[in-house]
């Protein structure tokens, strides 16, 4: 228990953290995120321990064993792990385990109902990541024992006889030096390991908070855009162990070793750790953009106006992976899905690279590594000031953050409709998270004119699942495959929401009559490409002056006849 009443500021303020993780999809993608990761790394022990095996037979010793899935799966551990789960959930986060996580320990506001909901919260998140570190502890002490034992029998200490029952041996019971290095590899398991950036953002609030009023209120700010630091950036960190750099930095370590570079053994550890991650990630990057290649993956979100709002009215969700007739988002389980998204937002930029008008590939990679960045659940709150929109919209959606996810998610399940925050100015993002309160926002429309499909399931899914309408609808299907932009019309100043989507829809059924006649045109099938999407560029404009000459002559009135 806390030895003080909470102040009424770090009330607040973990009352609002609680928030941002009330989302069940939230919980089920750490669960889901953390468990691929875990399998990930097995999987990267396989190119790693090669390459440590190499590196061996010029330095005499091994760092790295290879994979074992068992070991994630032992009986004792998943008891131990639901032992130290409950453990959590009954007593609270120790003082360790809350700075590891960013979380609120115990919080002592006085009133018990606020007091059980955000130590529930934060007691919930973070009995999912004990479970998980006590599993990737097992798993981390049986290979760091078995690469002791390795290097004990090469060094005749051990016998080859006996080496089943050495291992076993130091799991049970394991000295200090052991002990420590299989918990710090459990730590980064799980995302919560100290690393530089992490580290500089606390030194930066401690500063803050002894630099005065003005330091306390610029903490005050850090906290709101980042109040969690150290699992994105793990994550982010772990991205680019794999990745092309990771796999770069570890073959070169590798090679000036068996060059004959001297190296201690967690440095030669760490190569081959990076090798086998560059390898594996590298991979999962090809993997991706073949996928995108192949129209199975979309790429992190498209910023490109016309082209996001196609991605839209096709029901393709960013950094979404297609399986049968449905679009499933995995950038929520990172790194892996995201490392997939990554590939698939490469290949999306390459090619339009190629196209005349299309932007330099560096300034778009640039971009792309921004995105995949950002795209993590518990940056939800900066995410707010860097997604589309204007300054009202943004810090709206950030003030829209003190609703608690839970409470957004009941607004949408009452809800029959999705409804449209763009253009609602900054009180229209906080009505969309407030049940009864959002149905007074217009229902979000596609840039045709259609309601967004609302699925039931979306408040328990974190895949966001979405119907593939491509696959049934073939004017989407031209539009994606030739690459082509659907222009959404813009709400005009002054124009009433019932307006504004009657103008939509007209739009949208010039456009879909007119487009599905030009696919039933044997010469615009005979076209090229590139005429193809000027006939629908051409096709955009045409509907777009018609609905305005419409409106603008149903504004006017009928024409009065001259006496």
């Amino acid at each position: 228990a806390p030895a003080e009443k909470s102040s009424i500021w770090d009330t607040l303020v973990s009352i609002w953290k609680a928030g941002l993780l009330t989302k069940p999809t939230t919980h089920l993608r750490n669960i889901g995120g953390t468990g691929l990761f875990q399998l990930s790394e097995q999987a990267a022990r396989i190119p790693a321990s090669i390459a440590d095996i190499v590196r061996a037979a010029s330095t005499g010793r091994r760092t790295v064993a290879g994979p074992n899935l068992a070991s994630l799966f032992r009986g004792e551990a998943a008891k131990k792990g639901i032992t130290d789960a409950i453990q959590v959930l009954r007593k609270g986060l120790t003082a360790e385990q809350a700075a590891k996580t960013q979380a609120v320990r115990q919080l002592a506001s006085g009133n018990k109902v606020i007091d059980a909901y955000v130590n529930g919260t934060f007691r919930l998140l973070g009995a999912e990541d004990q479970f998980v570190r006590s599993m990737a502890l097992r798993s981390a002490l049986e290979e760091r024992a078995k690469v002791q034992v390795l290097n004990e029998i090469r060094q005749g200490v051990t016998s080859a006889g006996d080496r089943a029952v050495r291992i076993s041996q130091l799991i049970k019971n394991p000295d200090n030096a052991l002990a420590a290095q299989a918990a710090a590899d459990a730590e980064i398991a799980v995302f919560t390991n100290d690393n530089m950036i992490s580290t500089a953002l606390g030194k930066a609030r401690q500063s803050l908070a002894e630099a005065g009023k003005g330091g306390r209120i610029a903490k005050a700010g850090l906290d709101v855009v980042l109040p969690f630091d150290k699992t994105p950036t793990n994550i982010i960190a772990r991205m680019i162990d794999y990745s092309p750099v990771g796999l770069t930095r570890g073959t070169l370590g590798i090679a000036r070793g068996i060059a004959g570079k001297a190296f201690t053994p967690a440095e030669e550890r760490a190569f081959a750790q990076l090798f086998g991650r560059g390898a594996i990630g590298t991979g999962l990057i090809a993997l991706g953009w073949k996928l995108g290649e192949a129209g199975l993956m979309t790429g992190m979100f498209e910023d490109e106006p016309g082209k996001s709002a196609r991605d839209v009215a096709a029901g393709r969700p960013s950094g979404a992976l297609r399986i049968g007739n449905s679009w499933h988002q995995v950038t929520g389980f990172a790194p892996v899905g995201n490392l997939m998204a990554l590939g698939a937002s490469l290949n999306r930029e390459f090619e339009q690279s190629r196209e005349p008008e299309g932007k330099q590939l560096p300034e778009a990679i640039g971009g792309v590594l921004q995105k995949t960045a950002m795209e993590q659940p518990l940056l939800q709150a900066a995410q707010s000031l860097t997604q589309p929109g204007n300054i009202t919209e943004r810090a709206g959606r950030l003030a829209a953050s003190v609703v608690p996810g839970a409470v957004a998610d009941i607004a949408g399940l009452v809800d029959t409709e999705r409804r449209q925050t763009k253009g609602e100015g900054f009180l229209g993002q906080i009505e969309s998270r407030i049940p009864g309160v959002s149905r007074m926002l217009p229902p979000a429309v596609d840039a045709l004119g259609r309601p967004l499909e609302d699925r039931f399931s979306r408040f328990i899914d974190p895949t966001l699942t979405s119907t593939a309408k491509e696959l049934r609808e073939p004017l989407i299907q031209e539009l994606i495959r030739l690459d082509v932009g659907l222009p959404k019309m813009q709400r005009k100043p002054e124009e009433s929401a019932d307006a504004y989507l009657t103008r939509v829809r007209r739009f949208g059924e010039l456009y879909q009559d007119y487009g599905l006649q030009l696919l039933g045109n044997d010469r615009f099938q005979s076209l090229a490409d590139p005429v193809k999407v000027k006939a629908f560029d051409a096709l955009s404009r045409h509907a777009e002056a018609q609905v305005s000459e419409e409106f603008e002559t149903r504004r006017k009135g009928p024409a009065k006849s001259p006496n």
